[in-house]
């Protein structure tokens, strides 16, 4: 691998010549044996070199362990320096955008544990620019002879440089605008460690020098530098596991009815925890699947992957309120701060800053943009309603929804022009278009949830859940590059929004882009760790892409967390192409919904069952659900080998609007008719990529 290092640096050399107006030149020792030998003082030849502006490891599969040397003393290392910096470890960039000065280059694909670690010590997500080359059996680095035909990712060597370089420039040139970088050259060269071997880790550091700036590469111990920056902060104070975790607070009202606001009160404090700096907060899904069970701290802590839960409780009465918070270190459930606070309701925003700021001030992370967290205005009145209709809406009960629906409509009622009653009432009607069976009806609800997302942006331009619900209904829509747009508005805004990136990365999938995907689902992931959905989305994606045993480990997991029929159902395929007879047919007998057990059934049926009794079940399939399962009886035909009969219900599902025509690319029954121009024609119709 330290060949495809090196090259790699001549390469980014050549573009930084070609990016930066300055001269820039890359000094890189291609023979480690000249370097510094294994009794020199490596934490002290180190110590200025981590001073530097851009971080750039190179992330293979080894590369994220804790007990590595370029783990502990360069990346933590540099991390620790850049959070303590003035800079900070994050920068403005165009339109009010945020980037980190860790900037990831991958070559391997990584478990979802690495991406985990990675993002659970940088507080952010794991955005690398990737260097990997597939094909069916084959994960290794990409080179410059690749062709992009033969790769599965479709990208080339040489664009991929090129974005290292331009995100390289980006960031300085942010550096420099804020008068945060200092542009005169250093006078001492650089060093960075390197390795030979994994059993001599500590044995060589390479020089490397870029005039103006430094690049400071890593892979498993090779380096570059980017930008000396001078002096630094105390490092020490950034030496804390930055994550965290809001715990559903405890209702202790007389009425057990306010259970909505305890919950409330928990979500909005998680949602204005997300918006510090270096600080990765767990999801609502996977911090409340713990509500009501008397489970350890440190239990709850190492399941959630975080150093550090909020918990509290709730009384309230009448216009009065007592909240309690405290916040608790998971790994020996000691107190680190607490309060009580007792206001009168109108305070009820006031009180959630304070909260959200005295634990931002206890981790000593940054803000974004402000000394301050300030939670969103609302009328008391509304705001109660809000919450209210979220409540009744995370029941996920097709009586819940309705309530949902009626609190949003009435929070609107009371004011028009609150972005988040809006945004509430568009988010519940888009849920009973999902739900309801009726095909006119699910539509009508569509076009309202269309014209409520509408209005909360227009009342709330940076509100980021308004454009992931606007997003999501224009995907329903097939207006899938505008559907995009919305997704990373909502993402630009709030890249900690679970929903906006679950709900991209199916889209991403749907459009066949699956290297996009696969980042946005391990991101997810990450920040939602014990939802079932991303896993088993995740494991849909592995299927499609043929990574069978990757696809297995996923579905298996998210059936642990919380198997749905569909689950099962891409277990039965994924057993099926294994030619596992018996695992297919257990997959089958596990599904609860007759619908997706009698797809699954079929499929099966045509490929070890009776020819007669797959034909009767066919034929009954058609006839009970040829209005809302058109597009999963042209996956069947498919399946078959009968191609004029999966267009002929192509088409049906496109008069019928059928959403899961929007698959059309992820398909493993439709991959037969990939080639057909038919198939091209649907996906010009879908305006879906060719």
């Amino acid at each position: 691998m330290y060949g495809w290092v090196t090259t790699f640096v001549e390469d980014l050399k050549k573009e930084l010549q070609s990016t930066f107006k300055e001269e820039v030149s890359i000094y890189f020792d291609e023979n480690p044996h000249d370097g510094l030998h294994e009794n020199y003082d490596v934490d002290d030849s180190l110590k200025e070199k981590i001073r530097c502006a851009v971080f750039i490891p190179i992330i293979s599969r080894t590369y994220c362990d804790p007990k590595s040397f370029a783990w502990k003393k360069e990346f933590l290392a540099f991390r620790d320096f850049a959070s303590a910096d003035p800079a900070g470890l994050k920068v403005k960039v165009g339109h009010a955008n945020v980037t980190s000065r860790i900037l990831p280059v991958r070559i391997h694909d990584l478990d979802a544990e690495d991406v985990q670690l990675f993002e659970k010590e940088t507080g952010a997500f794991l955005r690398p620019i990737d260097f990997i080359f597939k094909s069916t059996g084959v994960n290794r680095p990409l080179v410059p002879q690749d062709e992009r035909a033969e790769n599965q990712n479709h990208t080339v060597y040489r664009d991929q440089a090129n974005k290292v370089a331009m995100a390289i420039k980006e960031i300085i040139g942010a550096l420099k605008t804020s008068g945060q970088a200092k542009a005169e050259v250093p006078s001492q060269t650089t060093h960075a460690a390197s390795e030979k071997n994994k059993k001599s880790q500590r044995k060589f550091l390479v020089p490397a020098l870029v005039a103006a700036v430094f690049i400071l590469l890593a892979y498993a111990g090779f380096t570059l530098f980017v930008g000396n920056l001078g002096t630094g902060g105390n490092s020490s104070e950034s030496e804390i596991d930055r994550s965290i975790a809001v715990l559903p607070f405890a209702n202790m009202s007389a009425d057990k009815e306010q259970e909505y606001f305890s919950d409330g009160l928990s979500e909005e404090l998680l949602n204005l925890l997300a918006k510090t700096q270096n600080l990765k907060v767990i999801s609502r899904t996977s911090a409340f699947s713990f509500k009501g069970k008397n489970e350890d701290i440190r239990t709850i802590g190492q399941k959630l992957g975080v150093a550090y839960l909020l918990e509290g409780s709730v009384r309230k009465s009448a216009d009065k309120v007592r909240i309690t918070a405290q916040l608790i270190k998971a790994s020996d459930g000691s107190h680190v701060w607490s309060e009580t606070f007792d206001r009168d309701m109108n305070d009820i925003f006031k009180i959630q800053d304070e909260i959200a700021n005295a634990v931002v001030s206890a981790l000593k992370v940054k803000l974004l943009g402000t000394n301050q967290i300030a939670a969103r205005q609302s009328n008391p009145d509304v705001y109660n309603l809000i919450l209210q209709s979220r409540f009744y809406q995370n029941l996920g009960t097709r009586d819940g929804y309705g309530k949902a629906t009626n609190y949003a409509q009435h929070a609107v009622a009371l004011d028009s022009g609150d972005a988040r009653a809006l945004s509430e009432l568009a988010r519940c009607y888009s849920i009973e278009s999902n739900v309801i069976d009726e095909p006119e009806a699910s539509r009508a609800y569509l076009v309202k949830a269309d014209i409520a997302a509408k209005k909360a942006i227009q009342a709330d331009p940076y509100l980021s859940d308004a454009y992931a619900i606007y997003a999501r209904v224009l995907s329903i829509n097939w207006q899938f590059q505008e559907s995009e747009q919305n997704f990373q508005k909502a993402l630009d805004l709030d890249p900690a929004n679970v929903m906006a990136t679950s709900q991209m990365a199916l889209l991403q999938q749907n459009l066949g882009n699956f290297e996009k995907s696969e980042l946005l689902l391990k991101r997810a992931i990450s920040i939602d760790p014990i939802r079932a959905n991303p896993h088993a989305n995740l494991g849909m994606l592995y299927l499609t892409t043929e990574r069978y045993d990757e696809s297995e480990r996923y579905l298996l997991k998210a059936i642990e967390l919380g198997a749905q029929p569909t689950y099962y159902l891409w277990s039965t395929v994924l057993n099926i192409l294994r030619d596992d007879k018996v695992k297919s047919l257990a997959a089958i007998n596990k599904i609860d919904d007759p619908f997706w057990q009698d797809e699954a059934r079929l499929l099966w049926l045509w490929r070890y069952g009776d020819k007669g009794e797959y034909r009767k079940r066919l034929t009954k399939f058609e006839t009970e659900y040829e209005t809302v399962g058109a597009y999963q009886i042209a996956e069947i035909y498919a399946w078959e080998g009968d191609y004029d009969k999966t267009f002929h219900w192509l088409e049906l599902a496109h008069q019928y609007r059928d959403p899961g025509l929007a698959e059309m690319k992820t398909s493993i029954p439709l991959k037969k008719v990939q080639g057909d121009p038919r198939y091209r024609a649907v996906l010009e119709k879908l305006k879906l990529p060719i």
